[in-house]
C-alpha cells in the first residue's frame, strides 16, 4: 500500500510539472510573434496589457525583436522577444508608451510653448520612457510635431515608427541615456529645442 501511495504521488508530481512546463511554453514561446502575444495578453482583463491589434514587428538584431501593438486602452505597448532559430521567447513588456491617448502620461504644452508653436517656432515637448529588460535599456520617446524628423540618444540616431497619433522613436542600448544627450532635428536638419517629460 505504501509503494502504491508513493507511485501515485510521483505520478501526480510528474503530471503537475509537465503541465507547468507546457503552460510556460504556451504562454512564453512560439514560432509566431503575433500568436505568442495573443496567447500571453489576448485574454487578460488588464487593459494596459491586453493585446488589441498589431502595430509593427521590428527586428533590431538577429536575436532581438520588438513587437509593437495597441493595448486595451488604445495605447502602444512594445513586447521584447528573443529569437533562437525560428522560435520566439517573450522576455519583457514595455507597456503604455507616453502617447496622448494615455491619460496618466498625457503631454501638455504650456501657454508660452503653444504660442511659439503657432508662430512657427519649432519647439516640441517629448514624452519619454525607459525600461530595463534582460541587461539592456529600451528607450522610447513620443513626438506629436510632424516636423520633428529624427532623434539622437548619445549621438546615436534612434529608429522611428510612424503612427496616426504621432511618431515613436526607440533605441536599444547597454546604457540608459541622459537628457543632456537627447537631440532632435527637423526634416531640413535644423535642431529643434525640446523639453523632456519623463515617465517612470
Amino acid at each position: 500500500m505504501t509503494n502504491l501511495k508513493k507511485r501515485t504521488t510521483y505520478t501526480f508530481t510528474f503530471i503537475l510539472l509537465f503541465a507547468i512546463v507546457v503552460g510556460y511554453i504556451f504562454y512564453n514561446i512560439s514560432c509566431n510573434p503575433t500568436e505568442l502575444i495573443e496567447n500571453r495578453y489576448g485574454q487578460t482583463k488588464q487593459l494596459g496589457l491586453k493585446y488589441l491589434k498589431p502595430l509593427k514587428e521590428v527586428t533590431v538584431s538577429p536575436n532581438d525583436t520588438l513587437y509593437f501593438y495597441y493595448n486595451g486602452n488604445g495605447d502602444i505597448n512594445c513586447a521584447v522577444l528573443k529569437r533562437w532559430r525560428s522560435v520566439y521567447r517573450l522576455v519583457g513588456l514595455c507597456h503604455s508608451l507616453p502617447t496622448h491617448r494615455n491619460n496618466k502620461s498625457k503631454v501638455t504644452f504650456s501657454r508660452n510653448e503653444s504660442d511659439r508653436i503657432k508662430k512657427g517656432e519649432l519647439i516640441e515637448q517629448i514624452g519619454q520612457r525607459s525600461f530595463y529588460i534582460d541587461d539592456k535599456w529600451y528607450n522610447f520617446a513620443f513626438a506629436y510635431n510632424p516636423q520633428l524628423a529624427s532623434v539622437y540618444w548619445n549621438e546615436t540616431k534612434a529608429s522611428s515608427l510612424y503612427t496616426p497619433e504621432g511618431t515613436v522613436f526607440y533605441s536599444v542600448s547597454a546604457e540608459n541615456f541622459s537628457t543632456d544627450d537627447f537631440v532632435c532635428y527637423s526634416h531640413n536638419n535644423k535642431e529643434i529645442p525640446v523639453t523632456i517629460k519623463r515617465y517612470l
